[in-house]
C-alpha cells in the first residue's frame, strides 16, 4: 500500500510541477545583424564632422569630452526600424577639433583627423539573396523573410522594403525597414512574432533597395529596386500545447480510484 501512495504523490507532484500552459515564443532583443557603435572604442582619424551611433539610448545630456575636459553636448535623432529598434545618432553641437581625442560617456574613446568628410559612401550592393520560409526554434531566427548579404563601404546600411521606409537623410530620423553592418539583413517575420516587414507572412515577394551612411551621415542614395521571391510560409513548431492545471483535480481523483480500488 505504501508503494502505491508513493507512486501516486509522485505523479500529482510532477503535474503539479508542469506549467500552466506552452510560453509563447520569447523575441530576441534589438539588435542590428553586423552593425557596430560609431566611432569604434580607440578609432584614429575620425573626421571632425562625425556623428556619433548607438545601439543604446544614450543618457540626458550625453557629451563627448577632450582630456583638457572640454565638453561637446550632442543632440540626438533616432532613426527605427520596422520592428521598433532603434539607432540614436548624435550630432555635436559645436564643431570638433582635429587631432583631438574625445571620451563618451560609455567609457569609450576616438581621436579626429585632420578635418571634414563631405564625400558620400558607396552605394551598397546585395550580393546574394535567398528567401527563406523555416518552422524555427522561438527566437531564435527568420519564419519567413529575405536574407539579403549587403556590403558597402560606409558604416551603417539601411534597407527599405517595398519604398515604405520615411527617412529624413537630413536630419539623420525617421523609419526604414531594417539596418545593419555589413553582412547579412534579414527582412521579414521572426518565428517569435516580432517582424521588421509584417506583409512577409504573406506576400510571394519582397522588392527592397538599400542605402549606406558614413560616420558623417554623408548619404550614398538608394540603390536599384532588388526583388527577392519569398516560399511558401511554414507553420511555426516553438509551441506545443500543455494540459493546464485546471485539469489537476480530476485528474487527481481518477489516479486515486485506479491506484486504491479494491481487487
Amino acid at each position: 500500500m505504501w508503494r502505491r501512495c508513493f507512486f501516486a504523490l509522485a505523479l500529482v507532484g510532477v503535474m503539479v510541477a508542469r506549467p500552466d500552459e506552452a510560453r509563447a515564443c520569447d523575441c530576441p532583443p534589438c539588435a542590428f545583424a553586423g552593425l557596430r557603435e560609431v566611432p569604434l572604442d580607440g578609432e584614429t582619424g575620425v573626421p571632425t564632422n562625425t556623428r556619433v551611433w548607438r545601439l543604446i539610448e544614450p543618457p540626458e545630456g550625453a557629451a563627448l569630452t577632450t582630456t583638457q575636459g572640454d565638453e561637446v553636448v550632442l543632440s540626438f535623432s533616432q532613426i527605427v526600424t520596422g520592428g521598433g529598434c532603434a539607432l540614436h545618432v548624435g550630432t555635436p553641437r559645436a564643431p570638433l577639433q582635429p587631432n583631438t581625442q574625445y571620451a563618451l560617456w560609455d567609457g569609450t574613446s576616438f581621436t579626429t583627423g585632420e578635418g571634414e568628410d563631405h564625400n558620400a559612401p558607396d552605394v551598397p550592393e546585395v550580393t546574394q539573396s535567398i528567401g527563406v520560409a523555416l518552422p524555427d526554434s522561438c527566437g531564435s531566427g527568420v519564419f519567413r523573410a529575405a536574407e539579403l548579404t549587403v556590403h558597402s563601404n560606409g558604416v551603417v546600411n539601411v534597407v527599405d522594403a517595398e519604398g515604405e521606409s520615411l527617412l529624413d537623410v537630413t536630419a539623420l530620423a525617421g523609419n526604414v525597414t531594417e539596418l545593419g553592418g555589413n553582412g547579412r539583413i534579414d527582412v521579414g517575420v521572426w518565428s517569435c512574432g516580432r517582424s521588421n516587414w509584417p506583409a512577409a507572412s504573406y506576400a510571394p515577394k519582397v522588392t527592397v533597395r538599400v542605402a549606406a551612411f558614413d560616420h558623417a551621415g554623408n548619404f550614398s542614395g538608394w540603390s536599384a529596386a532588388h526583388t527577392q521571391p519569398l516560399p511558401v510560409a511554414v507553420a511555426c513548431l516553438c509551441q506545443t500545447a500543455l494540459p493546464t492545471n485546471s485539469a489537476l483535480p480530476v485528474a487527481f481523483v481518477v489516479l486515486l480510484a485506479v491506484l486504491f480500488r479494491r481487487r
